[in-house]
């Protein structure tokens, strides 16, 4: 590992959830000394919000923590959040802001269960004709339905309650909206984690996301539901210390 500040880790949630859900996993991470931040997404506070939304609001944190501060930053996409997290995080790719003589910039992406699409894509097309059960529409927002089974399925049921009970609506049109920027894949290093029990997006689903950020990914495979930030937390952690330059036995690739 490299010496100097450690990056700051970015972590993007998916539908519904929040940076609370995201708690254990900072907690982990600042253990080992990593400044980390998990954000709350506009799409899950407001009903007129969308996918534009979330995306010049990532963009906003990384302009704060890159063009403002210096920093490097690995970014940590869940599910719905490979979406708005890549397009924000394109235009802070490290290693052209460094022929530019800038400082700071992204210098890693791991992405959970999570969408990873080509401009002009929109998550209904990526989903294939899977069916829509997990979440009921009301309106504008969606909540999910039977979220253990779908979201917290490998969690001790007192926890999954809990997590349950901070779930917010999400605003349903971010899903049918096109994807302004190609994914991150050949561009940064990434790593993408399969949650091979995951009952929302199934893992063969997960497998085509992956191959989609190209042959240089490092694919990781976790016996594990749909959310591994709160039933694999220390697995996680080693992917995000790996792609930092820690020797933790993962092996991300560049």
């Amino acid at each position: 590992m490299t010496s100097g500040p450690k990056p700051t880790i970015l972590i993007v949630p998916g539908a519904w959830h929040s940076s609370v859900h995201m708690g254990p996993l900072i907690e982990h991470l600042s253990s080992y000394s990593y400044p980390s931040v998990a954000l709350d997404l506009p799409t899950g506070s407001a009903p007129d919000k969308d996918l534009y939304d979330d995306t010049r609001y990532i963009t906003s944190h990384l302009e704060e923590i890159v063009s403002q501060q210096g920093k490097e930053v690995i970014m940590v996409l869940h599910s719905y959040g490979g979406i708005p997290g890549s397009s924000a995080a394109r235009s802070f790719v490290r290693k052209e802001r460094a022929a530019k003589r800038k400082e700071g910039g992204v210098i890693g992406v791991v992405y959970m269960s999570a969408w990873v699409l080509p401009a002009g894509k929109t998550v209904m097309d990526a989903m294939e004709g899977l069916d829509f059960d997990w979440a009921k529409i009301d309106g504008p927002t969606a909540t999910p339905t039977n979220p253990i089974h779908y979201l917290y399925n490998d969690l001790p049921a007192p926890t999954a309650e809990y997590y349950v009970s901070q779930l917010k609506p999400f605003c349903v049109i971010a899903n049918t909206q096109p994807v302004t920027a190609d994914c991150l894949g050949g561009v940064v290093p990434t790593a993408y984690i399969v949650c091979e029990k995951d009952n929302t997006i199934p893992a063969r689903l997960q497998e085509k996301n992956a191959r989609n950020l190209g042959e240089g990914a490092n694919v990781v495979r976790f016996d594990s539901g749909h959310s591994p930030y709160l039933s694999r937390v220390e697995e996680v952690g080693k992917v995000v210390r790996e792609m930092a330059g820690e020797e933790v036995g993962v092996g991300v690739a560049g």
